[in-house]
């Protein structure tokens, strides 16, 4: 075979066992061996990369993304490293018309629709392990270039270009270990027409894992081929057949892994949903295309942040919480809470958006960079019920370069740092000292109750069997408040009125534009309560909103939520001398076609805070309550016949239906059948108790706790049922 039938034979190979009979043809007699990035010490480039297969193949649509706006820069004949080139993303998109507004959630689906098409992903082959195809319509490469841009390692090629992904010349890479067994790869790329012309020739090669490394070297490498003169193969300027189904393709980029290890099912299913929390706001839109023979399905990904934006039937509420993160290059992050089980036909739909492990969500320039777990919001932010339901999310994208590296290069996880648990620390804070949010939580609590059942007579077992056992008792110690708990803010004397475009902003103690405040000089924190008649969802709507700006001094520090209700709450902190002046606060609300309005807080530091009086324990035992619950509530809980419970804090909740009990019950006499299942709701009870009094506050809780709970249930009743009455064994001490 030639060139041209070499490259469509490898574009229409549907796995990796059809690539290796292409390998076989006489034309790679000839050919040369080349390893990647120049360096046969590139694995460990390349293993160093995602651990997950959809985070490694992220890396490719956003690739994609990078290379529309260079071609469209570059089109615009100005340099995108220039000192006049865009700062960001948004100021690329609406600069060179593609976005008017930066930002796709200001798009409806139907014009999203037209923008689709750019960058595509396509799934063909087999059911298992399909071929994964990345096209797009970009600047495209010329063959002479491929080994300083597509074929590079490390080179940095995009590290002075803000308003691009890209900056570290190897992402790309991380998913050459998960195409089957060998890392084949093929390559396509030719210059834009549009751009450069129509003279530009494509240019081709496949990328493998070596096979046939000697057995001195440790590891093997990655290498891609190259004709007898050392140059890329090069085909005529013409549209190419290459992708499937035959399709032509005009110039661009297309990148096709084969027998990618994806465990996602259906594309626009399983990899369209962790996309969208991947590509939580992408500059533009990505078409997936499942095209395997059955399945033939197209469905757009827009990100998350356009979902919530647009798919309202899912979200109870959004709201905006203000932070002093500016040493991280963020002022405030953005919180979504969805509706309850109860009000979508007993589905908790936060699923349909997010996974446990991903429910604070910290991102550059739209892309998941690392995220916090769901336990996090429930033992850090003190929300016990509100958790399941929430979804934050944390725009990083001007992060300076000195705390920009507590993030990996790999852009799926964080780094152990001070930096990073500090950043940690202040959303978890801001979320979990929101009025708004603990009156959310508390409405939801309510709602969880309503799933399970109450029962008295367990309650009394149990506290009967604490009573007799002080070490279990220990555990139940009511204790105090948690973090930022405490009564209600302070209402409007009258009933609030707003107004769809704000026209006051005040100090609420005094009702004026400007005021004193004195707070503890021992970092305790203090609050500072403004007044407005914007309405609730002022700063989040989509049409004629405003922003709530608070600059803090340097001295200070702090987080703010609102308006709600006419109230902005801020909660502000700092260390120094008694009597002396802390700095100040300065507040700025928007208008659309007006003037700001503004209001001014001088801060004091004044006497430490009053110690807090350590609680007296109460007389008898105070104990979390005693909840069963039954198959019809299972759904609303996400539970299985195999789940056994949870314990969160608020409550202890027992499966009356559990497979493991009704097992049990079924072999033993049916006039046991109730004391079966109180033995058995008492065990999960106290074993459930003690796990969260030793692992609440552990991120992989939830792991923890149904590990151990179940080998509780599929132990306890063995114990305390078949063996009751067995003889003892003589006490020789």
């Amino acid at each position: 075979m030639d060139a041209l039938e070499i490259l469509l034979e490898l574009a229409a190979a549907p796995d990796e066992a059809r690539v290796e009979r292409v390998l076989k043809d006489d034309f790679f007699k000839s050919v040369q061996w080349k390893p990647l990035g120049g360096t046969d010490n590139n694995y460990a480039t390349v293993a160093n990369q995602q651990s997950d297969p959809v985070n490694a193949l992220c890396e490719k649509p956003v690739n994609s993304i990078d290379h529309i706006l260079l071609k469209k820069c570059k089109a615009a004949g100005e340099s995108p490293s220039g000192r006049g080139a865009p700062r960001d993303m948004k100021e690329a998109l609406k600069r060179y018309s593609i976005v008017p507004s930066g930002d796709l959630r200001n798009l409806d689906a139907k014009q999203i629709r037209k923008m689709t098409g750019d960058v595509t992903i396509i799934a063909d082959g087999r059911r298992k392990k399909p071929s994964i195809t990345v096209v797009d319509r970009g600047e495209g490469q010329h063959p002479h270039d491929f080994e300083s841009t597509l074929l590079s390692l490390q080179r940095g090629n995009k590290k002075r270009i803000k308003f691009v992904h890209g900056k570290y010349n190897m992402g790309g890479t991380g998913v050459l270990p998960f195409c089957g067994k060998n890392g084949y790869q093929l390559v396509l790329s030719r210059k834009s027409a549009e751009v450069y012309g129509g003279e530009s020739k494509w240019g081709f090669t496949l990328i493998r894992e070596k096979p046939d490394v000697d057995e001195s070297y440790k590891t093997s490498w990655y290498e891609y081929f190259v004709d007898e003169s050392d140059a890329i193969f090069s085909l005529p300027p013409k549209p190419l057949p290459v992708l499937p189904g035959g399709g032509m393709l005009r110039d661009g980029c297309l990148i096709k892994m084969f027998s990618y290890d994806l465990k996602q099912g259906k594309i626009t299913e399983g990899l369209w949903a962790a996309m969208n929390t991947r590509l939580y706001a992408p500059a533009l839109p990505v078409l997936l295309h499942d095209a395997r023979a059955g399945i033939n399905k197209k469905r757009a990904v827009y990100g998350n942040a356009w979902r919530v934006a647009k798919e309202r039937q899912y979200v109870h509420k959004t709201l905006q919480i203000g932070a002093k993160l500016r040493e991280f290059g963020a002022s405030s992050f953005d919180v979504t809470v969805f509706k309850h089980a109860y009000e979508t036909d007993n589905e908790n739909v936060t699923g349909q958006f997010r996974s446990k492990s991903e429910a604070v969500l910290l991102t550059q320039n739209g892309q998941l960079h690392a995220s916090i777990k769901q336990a996090k919001l429930r033992s850090g932010a003190q929300l016990e019920s509100l958790h399941a339901y929430m979804m934050v999310h944390v725009d990083l994208t001007r992060i300076p370069p000195s705390k920009a590296k507590m993030f990996l290069a790999s852009r799926d996880r964080a780094r152990a740092s001070d930096d990073y648990a500090n950043l940690e620390k202040k959303i978890l804070d801001g979320v979990g000292n929101d009025d708004q949010i603990k009156k959310l939580d508390a409405e939801y609590k309510e709602m969880d109750e309503r799933m399970s059942v109450r029962d008295d007579s367990m309650q009394e077992a149990i506290s009967e069997v604490l009573r007799k056992n002080r070490d279990l008792a220990d555990l139940m110690d009511p204790g105090v408040l948690p973090a930022g708990a405490g009564g209600p803010p302070p209402q409007p004397e009258t009933a609030f009125e707003p107004s769809y475009v704000p026209t006051y902003l005040r100090v609420r103690s005094n009702r004026k534009t400007e005021a004193r405040k004195t707070i503890p000089c021992d970092q305790s924190p203090a609050h500072v309560y403004l007044e407005t008649d914007a309405p609730d969802d002022y700063t989040t709507r989509s049409k004629d909103s405003g922003t709530l700006e608070i600059a803090l001094s340097k001295d200070l520090e702090g987080t703010w939520s609102g308006p709600a209700s006419g109230l902005v709450k801020i909660t502000v902190c700092g260390k120094g001398e008694q009597y002396a002046q802390a700095g100040e606060i300065n507040a700025q609300l928007s208008r659309p076609g007006a003037s700001s309005l503004s209001c001014m807080v001088h801060v004091y530091f004044g006497a430490p805070a009053a110690a807090k009086k350590p609680s007296k324990k109460k007389n008898g035992i105070t104990m979390p309550p005693f909840r069963w619950v039954y198959r019809k509530g299972w759904s609303v809980l996400g539970w299985k016949e195999l789940t056994v419970g949870s314990a969160d804090g608020g409550a202890v909740r027992v499966n009356r239906d559990c497979a493991h009990l009704l097992k049990f019950k079924k072999s033993r006499p049916a006039s046991d059948g109730d004391r079966i299942t109180a033995l058995f709701g008492m065990h999960v009870y106290l074993a459930s108790v003690a796990l969260y009094h030793a692992y609440g506050s552990d991120d992989d809780y939830d792991d923890i706790y149904n590990k151990a709970i179940d080998a509780v249930a599929r132990s306890c009743l063995a114990a305390s049922h078949d063996l009751a009455g067995m003889p003892g064994t003589k006490d020789e001490g």
